[in-house]
């Protein structure tokens, strides 16, 4: 395991990218856990089909029926499975006026202000200025309004969008073409005109293609199929002073990464606090695991207003639930103490396995480094009852709610141990 400081934690632990050290003496290996398989909280009746349980915390039934820990189920909602004021705002707007997705967005009436833009200002602080709010159906098509109203603050004279290779932002046309990687090309035919990709972390490569018909640059604070390795805040400070010297909007993505979930209300901020952006599309953690996507947007994108909220009245019900509870939970800030706990919680969890190479931390988004293929640490995890998710071909993350119970954090902990003692077990049988 590669030591890259000699602390494992830093005092600074939510402001950036922390490689957190495995320590050399780490814990003894794991053996198969004994832990009893626990009815999800929330029973409706006796075992025996997934729609007599209530999915609650990280625990819900998985597609065979059996219980698993979710290790991504932040990114459903920053309060977890089945949080009471989300679950009752989902039942009462499924017995009211449910909208009309058909209907063209130019018919939607727009309106100056709503619930929704006022909780966002209040989880997001004044210096995160959302002068618009336009509440999408998707997080793609969210992603599709940001990169549109690009285009249209430069009256058509402007169009080009600069993203990252090695980014996904979406499956739609327009978020494929966007995206930076080979394989979601591939097989679609021509991508759409006006997009430029550049490597992550090279402002030289940015200058050289800028020119006067550049609209935007969009890129996601966390590279998440890189190791969920957070970007470095110089080059998004540089990528912010390029913007202006060029009149270029500068786009950022965190659909992917849940509001708060930095131990800031928005996770490019816990990277470099002294720069905004001037739109950021949000997505995960605030539906519930239900489609829907939010850009925010500067006065100088756009005329403040608010749109959407009468289309998609679901989404917008539980967005503001979960704005709500985060308020008065006092989220993010009164779990930045458990995010850097849980870090140091799971290095010393993985400390004694020499094919982790490095964890990429930011707040509750972490990435596992290994040598080791990424489909073979999530099958080993799925058959413990974990789910992990891939984060690039030799590296998986996690992605925790902001608020744990205990017994739902050391289980996590517990099972990601196991899964890694049981890749151990192959590989020492295989000879690798």
């Amino acid at each position: 395991m590669s030591n890259t400081d000699d602390s494992m934690v830093p005092p600074d632990a939510l402001e950036g990218d922390q490689n957190v050290t495995i320590p050399d003496d780490g814990i003894a290996e794991l053996e198969a856990s004994t832990e009893p398989s626990r009815d999800i909280a929330g029973s409706r009746g006796s075992a025996g089909s997934q729609d007599e349980f209530a999915p609650l915390g990280m625990r819900r039934i998985d597609e065979n029926g059996s219980e698993i820990v979710d290790a991504m189920a932040g990114r459903a909602s920053v309060f977890g499975f089945g949080f009471d004021s989300i679950v009752d705002a989902i039942q009462q707007s499924a017995t009211a006026y449910l909208g009309d997705a058909s209907a063209f967005e130019d018919d939607c009436d727009a309106v100056e202000e709503a619930e929704l833009k006022s909780l966002l200002h209040q989880v997001l602080g004044e210096s995160n200025v959302a002068d618009s709010v336009f509440l999408c159906p998707t997080a793609d098509t969210a992603i599709e309004k940001a990169i549109s109203l690009s285009r249209v603050s430069r009256a058509g004279k402007a169009f080009r969008t600069i993203a990252m290779l090695g980014s996904d932002h979406g499956r739609t046309a327009m978020c494929r073409t966007a995206s930076g990687r080979p394989e979601l090309h591939e097989g679609f035919g021509p991508m759409m005109a006006g997009f430029a990709h550049v490597p992550p972390g090279d402002l030289g490569a940015v200058r050289a293609v800028v020119d006067d018909q550049t609209a935007c640059i969009v890129l996601s604070p966390i590279q998440l199929l890189d190791a969920a390795r957070p970007i470095e805040r110089d080059y998004l400070v540089g990528l912010r002073a390029i913007c202006d010297e060029h009149d270029i909007l500068l786009v950022i993505d965190e659909t992917q990464t849940a509001i708060g979930s930095s131990g800031h209300s928005l996770t490019y901020r816990a990277i470099a606090e002294d720069i905004s952006a001037d739109m950021v599309v949000l997505s995960a953690g605030l539906f519930a695991g239900l489609p829907g996507g939010i850009v925010i947007a500067r006065r100088r994108v756009v005329e403040p207003a608010v749109i959407g909220v009468h289309s998609y009245p679901m989404q917008n019900a539980v967005a503001c639930a979960t704005l709500s509870s985060m308020l008065a939970h006092d989220l993010p800030s009164a779990a930045r103490a458990a995010m850097q706990d849980f870090a140091v919680a799971l290095a010393e969890s993985i400390g004694d396995y020499e094919f982790v190479r490095d964890l990429h931390v930011l707040g509750f988004t972490i990435g596992i480094e290994t040598d080791i293929e990424s489909v073979e640490i999530v099958r080993a995890a799925r058959s413990r009852g974990l789910r992990l998710e891939a984060a690039g071909e030799t590296a998986v993350r996690v992605q925790p709610p902001l608020i744990m119970d205990e017994d739902d954090r050391e289980s996590l902990l517990r099972r990601v141990g196991e899964s890694m003692q049981a890749i151990k077990r192959e590989t020492a049988e295989l000879g690798v």
